[in-house]
């Protein structure tokens, strides 16, 4: 596989960045972790569904595996090289990075972009109330 994009240049700042930015809503975070073939995307949207339905929340799926595999990778009719192209990448991220955070990284500087979208997309009057 082919060397990863660089972390931010101050990769240690990520972690409390993320944990620190100024939010305009409240956020919660669920891991889902199973064994290689698990239906997880059933569980998370019986979560999502759920959080939507009981107090309004809105759900974003940020797949870590997804964020360190190729796209080329990504689209292998065999899934059991998939599977074992996505474990090869998040394994080549920790090596190339020398951390073993370096896939949690990764995934919380996409929650920082979602969380720029997000709230470029609110509008004045949403903040004011909030």
């Amino acid at each position: 596989m082919e060397p990863h994009p660089q972390l931010p240049e101050d990769d240690e700042s990520v972690l409390s960045d993320a944990l620190t930015d100024e939010l305009s809503v409240p956020e919660l975070f669920f891991g889902l972790v199973g064994a290689v073939g698990t239906d997880l995307h059933k569980v998370f949207h019986v979560l999502a569904k759920a959080l939507k339905d009981t107090v309004d929340y809105d759900t974003k799926l940020i797949k870590l595996s997804d964020i360190v595999t190729p796209d080329e990778y990504q689209k292998q009719a065999d899934r059991y090289r998939k599977y074992l192209c996505k474990m090869q990448a998040g394994t080549d991220a920790r090596n190339f990075y020398k951390r073993g955070d370096a896939v949690v990284l990764k995934g919380l500087s996409e929650v920082r972009a979602l969380r720029r979208e997000y709230n470029s997309n609110l509008s004045p009057l949403f903040l004011e109330e909030i």
